[in-house]
């Protein structure tokens, strides 16, 4: 039989009286819960809040200037900060450097084609805009052509005024 350590021997000993003393009130906590009624939802608060939460950060992943410059933040300290400390040179430290840029190369490309994604959203919905005025202005145009329109005709009982002399002065 092998004699363990004194510290995990005090360890052990420490987490049988907690786990003695806390498992009876966690029992009662646990019971509690279960008997306690469940309250029906707000109907003002989100059916699926994980859902949201979902999209918040789905939606602060896609925004170009939210992510992209924490991650240039960070790693730049971290590659100022191992730069600071680079002697003596070791691997670890080689890799941590060469991590750390590539992580920021990756940040600003990342800003770029977010931003790029967006700028080619924004320019789709303008052009699909002005594609749908200019099938409207067409279907106008093709309407005046075939005479589809009624046009107002001058009206036939129109009456010609004499003209005035001209006021002597």
């Amino acid at each position: 039989m092998t004699i363990m350590p004194i510290w995990l021997q005090i360890t052990m000993s420490a987490s049988m009286v907690i786990v003695t003393l806390a498992a009876p009130s966690l029992a009662e906590v646990v019971k509690a819960r279960i008997v306690q009624p469940k309250k029906s939802p707000d109907p003002s608060q989100p059916k699926n809040l994980i859902l949201k939460v979902i999209g918040v950060a789905l939606w602060l992943c896609g925004e170009p200037f939210v992510i992209p410059p924490l991650l240039v933040a960070l790693n730049t300290y971290t590659l100022v900060e191992m730069m600071r400390h680079a002697n003596p040179l070791n691997p670890m430290k080689v890799l941590i450097i060469s991590a750390t840029t590539t992580s920021i190369a990756f940040a600003v490309l990342y800003a770029l084609a977010l931003y790029l994604g967006r700028w080619i959203r924004q320019t789709s919905a303008r052009t699909l805009d002005l594609l749908r005025m200019n099938l409207e202005l067409q279907e106008i145009l093709d309407t005046l052509s075939r005479n589809e329109l009624p046009l107002r005709e001058k009206p036939t009982n129109t009456k010609t005024r004499p003209k005035r002399p001209p006021k002597a002065t």
